[in-house]
């Protein structure tokens, strides 16, 4: 049973680490720029910028949630033109 535990426990440091998912792990690794605008599109503060996705709560992450597929329809019709297309 105590081998059982400290499994568990290791599992959770680990996941504490490096956060529960995937998504928590590609957002947390983001530049600090990106982050900044993904929390400035949910009306987060600038705290949250520095923390990792597993550190807000749910309200916050729904936000998050919200501005990134706001977002992503947007930028995949502007990006990857070139400079002079921006006129």
């Amino acid at each position: 049973m105590e081998q059982v535990q400290a499994a568990a426990d290791s599992i959770a440091q680990i996941r504490g680490l490096f956060g529960n998912s995937r998504i928590g792990s590609l957002y947390d690794n983001l530049e600090p720029d990106m982050r900044k605008t993904l929390c400035f599109a949910a009306g987060l503060k600038k705290h949250h910028v520095g923390l990792k996705l597993s550190q807000l709560d749910h309200i916050e992450k729904v936000k998050l949630h919200h501005a990134i597929n706001s977002l992503e329809p947007v930028i995949g019709k502007l990006a990857g033109h070139p400079i002079n297309d921006f006129k």
